[in-house]
């Protein structure tokens, strides 16, 4: 898939979800700098630390865009 697929598919979830402003250039310009990392990595050597910079800032990224969508309803035990 082309990284204009994803960006773009990612830029839409952010839109359904209303996300507008800062919060919205911010969360854009990360998902674009990690897609261009992780990239980037597939023909480059990559230490440790880097990969887990990487890594953390993906846990924290997709973190918060999955806190976006609306809360599932709450399962009733009877």
């Amino acid at each position: 898939m082309k990284s204009n697929n994803v960006i773009n598919r990612c830029r839409a979830y952010l839109h359904q979800q209303g996300i507008t402003g800062r919060r919205y250039d911010r969360l854009r310009q990360e998902l674009t700098n990690l897609y261009g990392v992780t990239s980037q990595a597939v023909h480059a050597s990559v230490d440790i630390h880097e990969a887990r910079f990487v890594f953390l800032q993906t846990y924290i990224t997709l973190g918060e865009i999955l806190t976006l969508a609306p809360n599932a309803p709450a399962s009733s035990h009877s």
